[in-house]
């Protein structure tokens, strides 16, 4: 099955669909990616911490596939575990085998992102033959969707994103062509990659539309103009329900969304996680992604609408994508306007046209789908507006440039100043803070001494009390001999058993005792001016001994509630930590900068 598989994605690949001639270009390109996505991930550290998780999958599956998942006893991984990056995991094996698996895992972030890029550009050159886009006019695009730092940033994670966007856009692709072998292996495999696997079917369903519509007669296409003037709207609107209703149902256009559904299927069921797979992605991808269920239990930061700050992080993009949309729907008019003839739109064109908005939608209740917004309403950006840039005489323009320079006391000298340094510098500025996100993320060693003891001094299995769930990854990392109350994602706590993930939030959180446990802690009324004195020095914590004594021993039955004698405390710093360790009865074991370790007693 795997080989019929990689024979239909092999032709996808053949020489007609890619031009010889690109390879050059490509790999120019792929070259340059690769040394700017290097160069913002060189520092010893990640971002992300699930970065770790990654890492040592990846490693552990040198031996075989992890069927099993014992590290996170009391979450709903211990009884349904599946791999959902199976197919990217296997990916990272060649480059984890040999030496740190880190490091690995670092060089395989820049090659595949340098990969995407490429293929994006390969799209942009390649995959609009009625209407080529010039090598310039490629290389401008790409200019702008590399410094949306939510673009750059994510691409560049060591995560799944740069292959989940590769295996999409081949899609995408595949169903431009409407190359059902290749849609049926790219759905198929898109399943063992990512869990966010239903957008392979989404994009099929849209691409039905898309095609659907446009196939349609002349005559009954919908036109608000027609509408407007037709002297009876009713029927005219039933005539064009009735033409789109039969189109969809065409064998030749219904095939793209069935031949997507059945790959899915295939993935599905074809799968060494079979059964369990159907219960986890009812978790993981149906009630966190899709629906996004939030709840009172804390998620990562990904999973949360991004508020005002969408404009500014995707400010080019957006900027584009808007004129590209008045250029599309009004084509006639800016046709005129600058003398130039626009090429038919494809429904092609209303593919990435539709998915670029829906993914617009979709970052707007999720930041995590702005990493496929970016580059969908680029490459639609890019064939709308390409033939106007095509016609443009760039040696031409370069003169006209620095002649507009010479004449800074000009208006048009000015302006023309004003963008040439505006431009390099929010360039500048988004690369270094990108750079410094790297920069001061998770250390490649950090946790790594406590774990290491942890390792020594304790029985194999034995569980341990994370005082933070995004820890989990680098504990994991460091130490696979031990196993922990919450990670990756606390609402597969939440899912084993709601009233132990709300203790484990209270305690993470350190705060809401009077909803968890009846009454309001004293320290909060009658040490008011310790805590204005305290907030003047920019310091909102508590100190322990204002942690009330009835306060304390809810605390303490908290936590021996997880029958964990070991405390793995990290983020020293936080009140919820300062609460934990104020506790009576704990014995410190170990101590660093970064974490502490500590007995409770039972």
């Amino acid at each position: 099955m795997i080989i019929l598989l990689l024979k239909n994605i092999r032709s996808y690949w053949s020489d007609r669909l890619f031009p010889p001639h690109l390879w050059r270009e490509v790999a120019c390109i792929f070259l340059a990616s690769a040394g700017f996505f290097a160069l913002l991930a060189g520092a010893p550290s990640f971002p992300d911490p699930d970065s770790f998780y990654h890492a040592r999958i990846a490693a552990l599956m040198i031996q075989g596939p992890v069927l099993s998942f014992p590290w996170l006893p009391f979450t709903a991984l211990a009884t349904g575990y599946i791999d959902h990056h199976f197919l990217y995991h296997i990916a990272l094996i060649p480059f984890v085998a040999f030496g740190d698996p880190l490091i690995g895992l670092k060089i395989a972030t820049v090659f595949f992102a340098a990969s995407f890029i490429a293929l994006l550009y390969w799209m942009m050159r390649a995959g609009r033959p009625h209407a080529p886009i010039s090598r310039m006019t490629t290389f401008l695009f790409l200019c702008i969707l590399l410094i949306n730092t939510v673009f750059t940033f994510r691409i560049n994670l060591a995560k799944i994103p740069a292959v989940s966007l590769f295996v999409f856009f081949c899609g995408i692709h595949a169903a431009g062509k409407k190359n059902l072998k290749a849609l049926f292996g790219l759905s198929f495999l898109f399943v063992w990659l990512y869990g966010g696997w239903p957008l392979m079917p989404m994009m099929a369903i849209v691409a039905w539309t898309a095609l659907s519509g446009v196939s349609l007669p002349d005559d009954k296409k919908w036109s608000l103009v027609a509408f407007a003037n037709h002297p009876h709207r009713l029927r005219y609107c039933k005539e064009r329900v009735v033409s789109f209703l039969r189109s969809l149902v065409r064998r030749e256009h219904a095939a793209i969304p069935l031949v997507s559904f059945a790959g899915a299927a295939g993935g599905l069921v074809l799968n060494p996680y079979f059964p369990t797979n159907l219960v986890f992605y009812w978790v993981q991808t149906i009630k966190i992604a899709v629906l996004n269920i939030i709840s009172d239990i804390p998620v990562g930061a990904e999973w949360y609408p991004p508020g005002m700050s969408f404009v500014p992080a995707h400010g080019p993009t957006l900027m584009i994508l808007i004129f590209a949309l008045c250029v599309f729907f009004l084509p006639g008019l800016f046709s005129a306007y600058l003398g130039i003839r626009l090429p038919r739109r494809t429904w092609q064109d209303w593919l990435l046209c539709l998915l670029a908005l829906a993914f617009f939608v979709l970052t707007l209740k999720s930041r995590r789908y702005g990493e496929y917004f970016a580059p969908l309403a680029t490459l639609f950006s890019a064939y709308i507006l390409a033939p106007a840039l095509g016609q443009t005489q760039w040696m031409r323009f370069w003169h006209v440039l620095i002649r507009n320079m010479s004449a800074l006391a000009s208006p048009r000298g000015l302006a023309t100043g004003y963008f040439l340094v505006m431009i390099p510098a929010i360039i500048t500025v988004n690369i270094t803070q990108i750079a410094a996100i790297y920069r001061d993320g998770y250390g490649m060693k950090q946790y790594a001494r406590g774990m290491e003891w942890l390792a020594e001094h304790t029985p194999a299995d034995s569980l341990v009390f994370n005082n933070r769930w995004d820890d989990f990854p680098l504990f994991f990392y460091h130490n696979q001999h031990n196993a922990y109350i919450s990670g990756l994602d606390p609402r597969f706590l939440l899912e084993r058993d709601a009233q132990r993930a709300r203790d484990y939030t209270t305690i993470q959180q350190g705060d809401d005792f009077e909803k968890l446990y009846g009454y309001r802690p004293l320290c909060l009324a009658n040490n008011e001016a310790v805590r204005k004195e305290k907030r003047k020095k920019g310091d909102a914590s508590l100190p322990a001994e204002c942690v009330p004594e009835k306060e304390k021993q809810a605390l303490a039955r908290a936590l021996k509630s997880f029958g964990s004698p070991i405390l793995a405390l990290t983020h020293l710093d936080y009140p919820s930590t300062k609460k934990i360790r104020g506790l009576p009865g704990l014995q410190e074991l170990y101590r660093d900068d970064g974490m502490v370790l500590l007995s409770l007693s039972r």
